[in-house]
């Protein structure tokens, strides 16, 4: 026990681990495509490369009741809805 010294092993209990491999490969694979990865949705464009539907289990629709929302809550979100909607990122539904 003369050995112990109560600084190193502070210091190692803080110190942050290494990277593992995945993680290693996460982060090239992000710095290698960092040209294409939107981080943010303002300055994404319309696009029909990619097309998908989302297959329900259910197609009744979920009966929830709306939730109330401030003025100021709602005025933005109006704000963001009209300028993804002028950019054609998303599109309004008609449900029948």
């Amino acid at each position: 026990m003369n050995d112990y010294n109560p600084t190193e092993a502070l210091a190692a209990e803080t110190e942050e681990p290494k990277q593992t491999y995945e993680k290693q490969s996460i982060h090239e694979l992000l710095t290698n495509y960092a040209n294409i990865i939107y981080t943010d949705i303002k300055k994404l464009v319309k696009t029909n490369i990619i097309q998908h539907t989302i297959h329900l289990l259910n197609e009744m629709p979920i009966a929830q009741g709306c939730r109330p929302m401030n003025q100021q809550d709602r005025n933005w979100l109006k704000k963001e809805l009209d300028e993804l909607l002028e950019k054609g990122i998303i599109r309004e539904l008609i449900s029948l």
